[in-house]
């Protein structure tokens, strides 16, 4: 899979704040099932559209990670070597007035995807989460996007 880098993209307005209060992930998995709660999303079974903005937003996350970031190396949202697809580990939605996304991924130093020794990259990746919440056609037709939190291991 390409870097997703689509038209509702392009007017993503993005707010952040590394948090090191509970995760989504761990907000999500006790309100699974509930009636206005959070729903796991079946990664292997998923639309294209969903996985393609869950990666979307994970890049977006990792962007703004890294402008805040006090780190020599900045991160780059980490690739199946064999696929090329990014790295989304887990998926949560919500419904609200648009769509919370809570979304588990995996983070590795800039510039591994191209490195021949992979060695030194494995030791350099990170799990994070990041909560966005899409509110659908705000902004000429595109949703805006707010990436609310982040939490990396």
């Amino acid at each position: 899979m390409e870097r997703v880098v689509s038209t509702f993209l392009a007017s993503v307005v993005v707010l952040l704040g590394i948090s090191s209060v509970s995760a989504c992930v761990d907000r999500a998995k006790p309100a699974l099932g509930m009636l206005g709660g959070w729903r796991q999303v079946d990664l292997i079974h998923a639309d294209d559209v969903l996985l393609a903005k869950a990666a979307a937003y994970a890049e977006e996350a990792v962007v703004e990670m890294n402008k805040l970031s006090n780190e020599v190396t900045p991160y780059e949202l980490a690739t199946n070597p064999k696929t090329g697809e990014y790295r989304v580990v887990e998926v949560y939605t919500q419904v609200v007035a648009g769509v919370n996304y809570c979304i588990k991924f995996e983070v590795q130093s800039a510039g591994c995807q191209n490195n021949i020794n992979h060695d030194d990259c494995d030791n350099d990746k990170r799990i994070c989460e990041a909560e966005v919440w899409e509110q659908p056609l705000i902004i000429q037709g595109q949703p805006k996007v707010t990436v609310s939190e982040i939490k990396c291991d």
